[in-house]
């Protein structure tokens, strides 16, 4: 058979396919540089968005904690319940506070339905002494302000012999419930100031002014008209926010220190019969103020 002859426009045809080939083949190698280079790029690059990442995620934590603390802060400061100071040594006690709404009522106040009013009698000061019975507590030594004295207990626990202030007042006010009526004082002090006021009671009075001015109630008293709309007095059946007694207590309770205990020796080192909560203290002229 004759070798196939090809025309003119037969033989263009066949090189221009081979040159559509060969331009093919070309662009196919650009494109593999380009990507190429793009990997290389962005693996140049992935170092930088990896710490931009980082330094992203560090600004939105820093953020985060700013706009809690901030939080946190208006928190505190609208909040009625009661907080640890910030100025003063941390007392384990703000541990065991809860927040409890009491509602007051101008008829809890005196009379039959509050057993605490009236003259001292045996069932009443029963009801005192057991309001008083933690009087005296036991706290780690670190819970003490540095640098102040206080006693240690014998059991090498490293605790210290301490007492709320809370109970300091409430002792205050037995003082002078008793001293008011007059009869069965279970303690006496002679000492007057110039004027002839029993300066125990004195203090007493003025260390609950201080305190009442140092930790103010500041619920409002709505201001009503009296039935004959001649005068006004205030509405004292409010809610106030309280802590929780019962929560205090118990921890009070867990951290009681008793003379039955034996763990209060004095510097000479013997035994000391104690502590016991104080007794109610009168003026000498109790009865007649």
């Amino acid at each position: 058979m004759p070798p196939m002859q090809c025309d003119g426009a037969t033989e263009k045809l066949l090189d221009g396919g081979a040159d559509d080939l060969k331009n093919l083949g070309a662009s196919s190698e650009r494109d593999a540089d380009e990507l190429e280079r793009q990997s290389i790029a962005a693996r140049r690059r992935y170092p930088i968005l990896q710490i931009l990442c980082l330094l992203g995620a560090v600004f939105l934590t820093i953020l985060a904690a700013y706009l809690c603390g901030v939080r946190l802060v208006l928190v505190e400061a609208t909040s009625p319940v009661r907080q640890q100071p910030s100025m003063v040594t941390a007392s384990p006690a703000y541990d065991a506070i809860s927040s409890l709404p009491l509602i007051t009522i101008s008829e809890m106040h005196t009379g039959p339905d509050n057993p605490y009013s009236g003259a001292p009698n045996p069932e009443r000061n029963e009801l005192w002494k057991h309001v008083l019975q933690n009087y005296n507590i036991r706290v780690p030594r670190t819970a003490i302000a540095p640098g102040a004295s206080t006693v240690h207990l014998s059991d090498e626990s490293g605790d210290a012999w301490v007492s709320l202030s809370m109970f300091h007042h409430l002792h205050c006010l037995d003082s002078i419930r008793h001293h008011i009526h007059g009869s069965a004082c279970p303690s006496r002090d002679s000492r007057s100031d110039a004027d002839g006021f029993p300066i125990h009671l004195d203090h007493c009075i003025d260390t609950l002014r201080q305190w009442i001015m140092c930790q103010p109630d500041l619920t409002l008293r709505p201001i009503v008209w009296r039935e004959d709309g001649l005068s006004a007095k205030a509405n004292n059946t409010i809610v106030h926010q309280c802590v929780n007694w019962t929560a205090l207590g118990g921890w009070l309770s867990e951290h009681a220190l008793h003379a039955k205990q034996q763990l209060i020796k004095r510097p000479d080192g013997q035994a000391w019969d104690g502590p016991y909560p104080p007794p109610a203290r009168c003026g000498s002229s109790a009865g007649s103020t």
